[in-house]
Order: C-alpha cells, then sequence, then structure tokens
C-alpha cells in the first residue's frame, strides 16, 4: 500500500462475492464493464482506510446471512489503477542517452569499490532499494552491502555500457568522491563465454556471479568490531600501485 502510495497508481478495495464453493468472485457487473469498479470500490487514501477495509473484511467473514462464513479467512478485492492526476515520468538520466544494449555486449568488466561518505547512508534500505533501481539497466551483477556506514561492492558490468554505470555512479550522493580510491576496474575485461567459467562453485567452473544482489549489513566490512569504525579519521588510503612502490622501495633500502 505505501509503495503504491508514492508512484502513480491508485489503489482502492472492496469485499468480495462469495461463490457457493466458497471461492472468491468478482461482482459481475465489473466482470462485464471494468468501469464499474469506480463505484464499487472505496479508494484506499491512508492507513485508517487500510484499517477500516481489514475491519470490513473481519466483519463479512462473520456474517453467515451475507455468505461470508463461506470464505476460508477473511477477503478483499483490491483494484489498481494508474492515477489521471498523477505528474508526468521525468526524462530519463543523462547516462542512460543512447547507451548501448547491455545484452549484446561481447565481454563482462570486474569492478569493485568502497564508499564511505561524511554523513554515512541515513535510510540502508531505501538506498539499497534505489540502487537496484539504478542499476538494472546497465544488467550489473555482484554482491553489494549497504550499511550506515557505507557501501561495499563487488560487481560486473557489461563492457559495452561500462561507461554509463561509471556516471551513473558518480552522479549517486552517497558514493559519487566518497569512493575509496575511485573504482577499481580490472584492465581486462572477460569474454562472455570466459566469464561463464571464471568462477566456482562447489569445485566446478561457473560465472563469478549470476545475479546482482544488494543487501542490507550492520557493517560492510566484517571486522569483528561491535562500534563500527569512524572511516573519515581513518588516516591516509593508499592506493594498491603506491602501497607496491613503497614495499619495492623499503626491500631496496634494506639492500644497501
Amino acid at each position: 500500500f505505501r509503495a503504491l502510495k508514492k508512484s502513480t497508481y491508485v489503489l482502492s478495495a472492496a469485499l468480495p462475492e462469495v461463490a457457493d464453493d466458497g471461492s472468491v468472485i468478482s461482482p459481475t457487473d465489473i466482470e462485464s464493464d471494468p468501469a464499474n469498479a469506480t463505484a464499487y470500490f472505496s479508494p484506499l487514501e491512508s492507513d485508517d482506510d487500510v484499517e477500516r477495509a481489514f475491519q470490513l473484511a473481519d466483519e463479512f467473514y462473520n456474517d453467515s446471512s451475507r455468505g461470508g462464513d463461506r470464505l476460508k479467512r477473511p477477503s478483499l478485492l483490491l483494484h489498481v489503477t494508474k492515477d489521471p492526476n498523477a505528474p508526468p515520468p521525468p526524462p530519463p538520466p543523462k547516462y542512460l542517452e543512447d547507451m548501448a544494449d547491455p545484452a549484446e555486449t561481447e565481454s563482462m568488466t570486474m569492478l569493485s569499490f568502497y564508499a564511505f561518505p561524511p554523513e554515512g547512508v541515513e535510510d540502508p534500505e531505501t538506498f539499497a532499494t534505489s540502487l537496484r533501481n539504478k542499476w538494472r539497466a546497465f544488467g550489473a551483477l555482484g554482491r553489494v552491502y549497504v550499511a550506515n556506514e557505507g557501501t561495499n561492492a563487488q560487481m560486473s558490468v557489461p563492457t559495452n555500457v561500462l561507461d554509463n554505470f561509471l556516471e551513473c555512479c558518480r552522479s549517486i550522493p552517497e558514493l559519487g568522491e566518497h569512493m575509496e580510491n575511485g573504482i577499481n576496474i580490472d584492465p581486462v575485461p572477460l569474454g562472455v563465454e570466459e566469464f561463464q567459467v571464471a568462477g566456482d562453485m562447489n569445485g566446478k567452473p561457473a560465472p563469478p556471479f549470476k545475479a546482482l544482489h544488494v543487501r542490507v549489513r550492520n557493517q560492510v566490512v566484517a571486522d569483528g568490531l561491535e562500534k563500527a569504525l569512524d572511516w573519515q579519521s581513518a588516516g591516509y588510503d593508499m592506493p594498491p600501485l603506491e602501497w607496491h612502490d613503497k614495499l619495492k622501495e623499503a626491500k631496496q633500502t634494506k639492500g644497501k
């Protein structure tokens, strides 16, 4: 109900008609002419309306004079229609303009990133849903964890829409400039056939990822600490190449 309430749909409810065998059927006048539903159904515009509809369903279920006792459980008919007064949908974001078809890609690109915005993620559940919706258009696969502290992602993206995907990520306030060292991108994409056997499942070749999973966790990094670290006070975050250079320098200095 709350999801529909936020969208461009109108939800209404009515008590059902009951067949002799106890099955729920739509009123015959609605079956013959769906336009009659407007008069038959009551709108659900608030939580009070929903509670009242449930109450009526209970009362009907306990009323043998109207056949409610033939039902297996309290029941309602729901009617969903487009809201004629809803504003038009927004134009598609620029990162989707003239985008190639991800289903036609010849390779998959592996990537990963962490993001720790200073203000954190206010509502991880809503943010996780938003990421799923935004990334669905790219045919992206992978495992993504979202928590109040930030985001941890290991993914594979069709190479022919990689630039569009990166632009999308940069446009998301909770990611964007807060991705630690940017997005780590494997420089060698995997061919579509190679991708299908690049992973391991119980000792057998399998794709690294089969679907996109965005899950909410208490922490995006399992560090075993009861209290999350303050990632904004974590010191200098050294990129991998600089780390290797420093190790090389240290070994050369030690050798002297």
